[in-house]
């Protein structure tokens, strides 16, 4: 042992330093250097011995010095063991060592911070300037914890800051290893990054894996979940170009299910003719698939351009199928529904089944329900098998009207046109008419209405 002021004695033994430093264990564990217990203040003056039991000062730094790899051994004899090397061969400056017990304060080396009228530093750990690979505070755990932060009340259990770096980081050498973990009880946080304006309180990066990526072992589990304040965004995904902003993959559920009480459950917003809204599928999926209970399934709204815009290379752009109910129902104040085909594919086209209308279009109070335009081919083309290929009906005017050079134009195999025969004989007898109309009697015979009036003036034709 030796001062700054003289060489170390070869003769002085491990036993007679034991001897001269004084330690104290506080809780069993910790080797606190800077304290004694009992005895009172020495009268020291530099060169000056180290005496036990009492404290030690001294106007100039002391130094221990230790030829060899085997360091200064500091121990404490209580109910548990615990110790310190200063100097443990060549590696390590400074190692602790305390037995394992079932209460209290189990540390190997222990610092603290007493005064709180300024910030200080318990331990200080200090890795090389010349070396990105050097570490100022390492910790082993060999199937325990290597270094463990814990903080009562509101404090940090640990903290990491850094100008450019990483404030904290954590890494694994396996793939069923985790780089950093976080735990916490029900309803807490388990991991949490916050920033205050500008920045990213969690950001992940990856090659090809996942750059954040959130599990949830229970169906009501939430694997990732963002809140937003009132009128933000709680997630947004986004890419320079080429990509997805957000994608969703689900075997046979939902790849993105949005969900909400009285507002929108999905939106999205494009500029440069982009899409809002884009949903793809292969092997017989659906790109976008929209359900209600009670109200719209898909909704699309446009305050210039086209609400719901549906496109196929080989088959059909829009397709509405309903059981029970309609297919499709198009409201407009000029057009109900609109559809535009080339190449001769159909523009709309609605199937449904058990007595349900496959496409219905409603325009109020007037206007078109339904309305199909074309240059040189069909405006509304109807085509069935057994069935009616076009139906009208109307409870209190006309059932099918048409207008035109020709107002109407009929081609039957068997025949062109077919008057339904009355359940009576003869012409009408009662209601209004109109000039104009024939019908056929239970009898096959053909009358004609030559004048307005209830019943009119009914002519036999043939």
């Amino acid at each position: 042992m030796t001062t700054t002021q003289q060489q170390p004695e070869p003769s002085v033994s491990r036993r007679r330093i034991l001897g001269r430093l004084s330690v104290a264990a506080v809780g069993g564990g910790a080797m606190v250097a800077t304290g004694v217990v009992g005895g009172g203040r020495a009268s020291a003056v530099d060169g000056d011995s180290l005496e036990v039991g009492r404290d030690n000062g001294a106007e100039s730094p002391t130094l221990l010095y230790q030829h060899g790899t085997s360091g200064f051994e500091v121990r404490a004899t209580t109910e548990d063991d615990a110790w310190a090397f200063l100097g443990n061969g060549s590696a390590i400056g400074v190692s602790g060592f305390t037995h394992q017990r079932a209460s209290g304060v189990k540390a190997g080396v222990y610092g603290g911070v007493f005064e709180d009228s300024a910030p200080g530093t318990g331990v200080l750990g200090v890795g090389p300037t010349n070396s990105p690979n050097g570490i100022g505070v390492e910790g082993l755990g060999y199937g325990g914890t290597g270094v463990r932060g814990w903080a009562d009340g509101f404090g940090n259990g640990v903290l990491g800051e850094a100008g450019t770096g990483a404030g904290v980081r954590g890494q694994t050498t396996s793939i069923a290893g985790n780089g950093v973990w976080g735990s916490a009880p029900s309803g807490g946080v388990g991991v949490r990054g916050s920033v205050p304006s500008g920045g990213h309180g969690v950001l992940g990066r990856a090659g090809t894996g996942f750059g954040v990526k959130g599990e949830a072992t229970h169906i009501s589990g939430i694997g990732v979940g963002g809140v937003g304040a009132d009128g933000g965004v709680a997630v947004r995904g986004t890419v320079p170009n080429q990509g997805y902003g957000v994608r969703g993959v689900a075997g046979s559920g939902f790849g993105v299910l949005g969900e909400v009480t009285t507002g929108v459950a999905g939106s999205g917003e494009s500029s440069n003719n982009g899409w809002g809204v884009r949903g793809n599928a292969l092997n017989g999926g659906w790109g976008v698939q929209g359900i209600s209970d009670s109200s719209i399934g898909v909704r699309g709204d446009s305050t210039g351009g086209l609400g719901v815009r549906g496109e196929s290379q080989t088959d059909v752009g829009v397709y509405g199928r309903s059981t029970n109910h309609t297919g499709v129902t198009g409201y407009g104040g000029i057009f109900g529904v609109v559809g535009q085909c080339d190449a001769g594919g159909t523009a709309v086209t609605g199937t449904s089944s058990n007595g349900g209308v496959g496409v219905r279009g409603a325009s109020q109070p007037t206007g078109y329900g339904v309305r199909g335009e074309s240059e040189s081919g069909f405006g509304v083309r109807g085509d069935a098998v057994t069935g009616i290929g076009v139906s009208g009906i109307s409870t209190k005017s006309v059932g099918v009207s048409g207008a035109g050079r020709t107002g109407g134009e009929f081609k039957g195999s068997r025949a062109a046109v077919r008057l339904v025969p009355t359940t009576t004989s003869g012409p009408p007898t009662t209601s209004a008419h109109r000039r104009g109309e024939l019908i056929c009697d239970n009898n096959g015979q053909f009358w004609g209405c030559a004048s307005d009036g209830t019943p009119g003036t009914w002519v036999r034709l043939g």
